[in-house]
């Protein structure tokens, strides 16, 4: 039937692609500061709405805007 065969993307078993990118990253931080894999992991199961940045979970305009005043550098 001449289908056309489309590379798969999806299994990450091609180079080059953002999963591999990923894989590499992370564990070069583990390397780098040990046990942050695992604190990325107990973050991803310890998420509330009002993390999510989602307006229509959490009343983000209602919280307002706090603008603390800057410290002026010291005149010569």
């Amino acid at each position: 039937m001449n289908f056309p065969i489309i590379p798969c993307d999806l299994c990450g078993s091609q180079d080059g692609l953002q999963r591999n990118a990923m894989k590499s990253m992370l564990e070069g931080l583990e390397l780098a500061l040990p046990g942050r894999r695992d604190a990325m992991v107990r973050a991803l199961g310890n998420v509330r709405p009002s993390h999510l940045m989602d307006p229509k979970l959490f009343d983000f305009a209602g919280l307002g805007l706090t603008i603390l005043p800057t410290k002026k550098p010291p005149a010569d």
